[in-house]
C-alpha cells in the first residue's frame, strides 16, 4: 500500500501548477530523498508513521507522510511552498491505480526546519499528512 499512497501524493503535488510554479517550473519533488545536489527549491515526502489499522474485514491503512519544501536562504518562499503543498493534499481525494480507494487526507502537523550548511541557509515548511484507505475488492 506505500507505494499506492505514494503514487497518490506525486500525482497530486505535480498537478499543483502553483507549487510547480514556486518549484521554478520544475517537477523537483521526491520520495525519501533529494538528490544531493540537486539545487533548491524542491519537495520531499515519504512515509513517518502508521501503517495497518486491523479494525475491518477489508485491507485498511492509516498512514502518515512527511511532505515539506526545501529552499536555500529564503524563509518566505519555504512558507509559500508549504502553503501550496497544504492546497494540494488537505481535504483533497488522491487517486490511486489499483484497488485501494483514498478515504481521507488531513494536514495534523506543521513543519517548520532552519539549517545552516555549506555556508548556506536551508529552510523546510511542511506539514505532516494522514492518509486513509481501504482496499476494494
Amino acid at each position: 500500500m506505500p507505494m499506492a499512497i505514494s503514487e497518490g501524493i506525486q500525482t497530486a503535488l505535480v498537478g499543483n501548477t502553483q507549487l510547480i510554479t514556486l518549484l521554478g517550473g520544475s517537477t523537483a519533488i521526491y520520495q525519501q530523498i533529494a538528490p544531493q545536489k540537486d539545487a533548491t527549491p524542491y519537495v520531499v515526502y515519504f512515509i513517518s508513521g502508521g501503517g495497518e489499522d486491523n479494525i475491518a474485514p477489508k485491507d485498511s491503512v492509516d498512514e502518515f507522510y512527511t511532505v515539506y519544501g526545501v529552499t536555500s536562504n529564503d524563509a518566505t518562499l519555504a512558507g509559500s511552498i508549504s502553503d501550496e503543498i497544504r492546497d494540494a493534499l488537505h481535504e483533497k481525494e488522491l487517486t490511486f491505480s489499483d484497488s485501494w480507494k483514498h478515504i481521507k487526507c488531513n494536514r495534523e502537523q506543521s513543519l517548520w526546519l532552519t539549517e545552516h550548511a555549506e555556508r548556506r541557509t536551508f529552510y523546510s515548511a511542511g506539514g505532516i499528512y494522514r492518509v486513509r484507505a481501504v482496499r476494494e475488492p
